[in-house]
Order: structure tokens, then sequence, then C-alpha cells
């Protein structure tokens, strides 16, 4: 006993040190066990954004439609819709709708933006003039005449639809694939829901393609059939 008691006192330095490291030893290791993982919170937090992310829908975006079609209101889409997507919501159109307009102005393919609004004009939103010009939505549309597709022999050199000056205004030759809703109503027994037919279901090859796509009677087809071109 008196042996390691004077190890002890000889090695005084060595046994403090032993002693001062087991020490620390023990403090580290009471740290870890006892220390609150503060960082687990964090990660769970993160972990629940992420999944939340993955879980949201695509973007939706609204869109108000009224005018000349059977079901106006608001209606909402997802982010990327086109016009057409619309329409079928809420057509069919009506049948006092502007023919002329719809089939020169509306792109089926055009992408709708949130908070747009859409108006399909009626007949009597689109007033023509004596002038013949046109006037939609306070832009003006002049009809452009051309005069020469007939020679001096007054014979047709063209498929040009030509509307004749003369005062009775009866058309002649008129391009069922170019023509408006009102010269196409000028035709013998097209009125305007024939001609609105016409202009929806364009272009057309022929008169038997033009019966078959506008359904148009074969009395009809033969009262116009030496009055159109294509």
């Amino acid at each position: 006993m008196s042996s390691i008691t004077e190890y002890i006192r000889r090695n005084s330095y060595v046994v403090s040190a032993m002693v001062g490291l087991l020490i620390a030893l023990l403090f580290t290791l009471f740290l870890l066990f006892n220390a609150a993982p503060e960082s687990k919170n964090i990660y769970s937090d993160d972990a629940s954004d992420g999944t939340n992310n993955d879980n949201e829908g695509p973007k939706m975006i609204y869109v108000d439609i009224g005018g000349a079609v059977a079901n106006p209101g608001l209606y909402g889409f997802e982010e990327g819709a086109r016009l057409n997507d619309v329409l079928v919501q809420a057509g069919p159109f009506l049948d006092n709708v502007s023919f002329d307009w719809v089939s020169k102005q509306l792109n089926l393919a055009e992408p709708v933006k949130d908070h747009q609004k859409i108006y399909i004009p009626f007949d009597f939103d689109i007033q023509a003039e004596c002038s013949g010009t046109v006037v939609i939505d306070e832009i003006v549309f002049t009809p452009q005449i051309d005069n020469s597709s007939r020679n001096s022999n007054n014979e047709r050199i063209s498929v040009t639809p030509v509307v004749d000056a003369s005062d009775d205004g009866d058309p002649r030759f008129v391009n069922v694939n170019t023509a408006s809703v009102e010269e196409l109503d000028k035709l013998p027994g097209i009125g305007d829901v024939y001609a609105g037919r016409i202009v929806l279901n364009r272009p057309y090859a022929n008169l038997e393609d033009l019966k078959t796509k506008a359904d148009l009677s074969d009395s009809v087809v033969s009262k116009i059939s030496s009055l159109v071109v294509f």
C-alpha cells in the first residue's frame, strides 16, 4: 500500500492528467445522451414542406365568357387551357351569333389567361355602314373587292369573289370559301342560317363538298351552282 502511495506521490502530474481526462470523457458522454435533438424538428419541417409541394395541383385560372353563347358565366380551368376549352363549357353558340365574326376573328387555339373576359358578339353587335365598312369592337374593317377577276369580255378568269356593282346588288360568282355571311345571304335560297353553316364549315372543294359539309338541300345547291366558285 505504501508503494502505491509512493508511486502516486512521485507521479502526481500523470495521475492528475488521467483523472482530468476521465472527468472530461464522462462530461462529454453526459452531454451526448442528454442534449435535446433540436435539429430533428428542422428536418421534419423541411420534409413536410417538400411533401406539400409534391401534392400541390396545377395552377387554376378563371375566365369570364359572355355574349352569344348558351351558358355564359365564370369558369375555372387548369393553366394552359385554350379558348376552345372555354367554348366547349359555355357553348353552343346561339342562333343569332355573328357567324362572320366567329369565322374571321375567333382563334380556338389561343391560350386563355387568368381574369380574362371573353365576349362572343351577336349579329346586332356588328353594324354594317352604307360604305361597306364593318365596325367590330371599335376596330374598323373595310372589305376589299377584287374587280380584276373578270376580263373585258366579262369572262371569269379566277376564283376571287366578285360582287356586282349594279343597283339590285345581286352577287355573282361568290367564293364560298372567302365570302362574308352578308354576301352569302344574298344568294338565292341561302338565308342567315345556311350562310352561318357555310362559314363555320369551310373550306370546300366543290359543290358536292359544300352540300355535304354545310348540309344544304339539293334545291338550294341547284339554285347557287352557277353563282359560286371555290
